[in-house]
């Protein structure tokens, strides 16, 4: 892991069993999100399957882009919350025009299970 990386969390599809990224892909019994929340996730990338563009790789289609795209900064806001500070989650959407945004609680953590979880990968990750 890069150290300007080291705190960002990636929320994306297709490159993994969950769309969550830390240093690789993050499986839900790992990482102790709520169980809202990691029901969401499991929708988010069930949806890309059901949604993406036959036409154009790692993309959804145009009629479905904006929804999708709100949802996952949605789970990327969700996920900010419960991991806290000091982590930062950036969402990156699928397709080339698509970009991504980046989301920071700036409180404490709301699942400090899932707090002290990505802690614990981040310290792993530093040891390797």
């Amino acid at each position: 892991m890069r150290e300007s990386d080291e705190w960002v969390v990636r929320v994306f599809v297709d490159h993994g069993a969950t769309p969550v990224w830390y240093g690789g892909p993050r499986d839900y019994d790992e990482m102790h999100v709520s169980p809202d929340l990691e029901r969401d996730l499991q929708v988010f990338d069930d949806w890309y399957y059901d949604a993406e563009n036959p036409l154009e790789q790692y993309a959804v289609r145009s009629n479905v882009r904006h929804d999708f795209e709100r949802e996952g900064e949605r789970l990327a806001q969700a996920l900010a919350k419960e991991l806290g500070a000091p982590f930062s989650v950036t969402v990156i959407h699928p397709g080339d025009r698509s970009g991504s945004r980046t989301y920071r609680s700036p409180a404490a953590a709301t699942n400090p299970r899932a707090h002290a979880a990505f802690i614990a990968i981040h310290d792993e990750d530093l040891r390797t």
